[in-house]
């Protein structure tokens, strides 16, 4: 079993719900699928939405490959790694929890940058787990956001998808400080 600081690969926690409970099972995240028996001790920090408005923060270590967690009755939502202070990904594999995470954020009820750096979730769309599609609705969003992290988050990607779509390339000229396009 590997620490957290002792290798340079990170785990990813894919997590789904199976009733009262969250399924958590932790992979080695890599872009394409390669199988690993590696195993990391976690700390995973979960919030929980419940339908009455109230919020609960709770926290386990995942220590195995696979292990469940009680939420609770009357949970509506659920949002791991919460303060984004576990160094590990995360993959929802439950579209109705992905879809009230959304409108607690469209509501206020959730401050949307604790999702995190927007760079995590384009790397799920560059490791194929989730849709372009699916990243730029998430970035619609960030409309109004004014804090700097997922900002400068979306910068690095937006750059990154500016400069691999449609074959043409975006540079940075470095005496006018402007972008200009050029076919390769």
């Amino acid at each position: 079993m590997f620490q957290l600081g002792r290798t340079t690969r990170v785990p990813m926690v894919s997590v789904e719900r199976e009733g009262d409970n969250l399924r958590m099972n932790q992979r080695r995240f890599t872009y394409l699928d390669a199988p690993s028996d590696q195993e990391w001790l976690i700390p995973v920090s979960v919030r929980v939405f419940y339908g009455d408005g109230r919020s609960k923060e709770t926290t386990t270590l995942l220590d195995s490959k696979s292990a469940l967690l009680d939420i609770g009755a009357g949970a509506v939502a659920y949002k791991l790694n919460d303060g984004q202070s576990g160094f590990y990904r995360v993959q929802y594999r439950d579209e109705a929890n992905l879809k009230e995470l959304g409108e607690l954020i469209a509501t206020g009820g959730f401050r949307l940058w604790t999702m995190g750096d927007p760079r995590r979730f384009y790397a799920m769309v560059k490791r194929g787990d989730a849709r372009m599609q699916e990243y730029l609705e998430f970035l619609a969003h960030y409309v109004e956001e004014n804090v700097s992290l997922p900002l400068s988050g979306i910068a690095r990607t937006s750059t990154m998808l500016s400069s691999s779509s449609n074959g043409i390339l975006v540079r940075r000229s470095h005496r006018s400080k402007s972008l200009f396009r050029e076919s390769p």
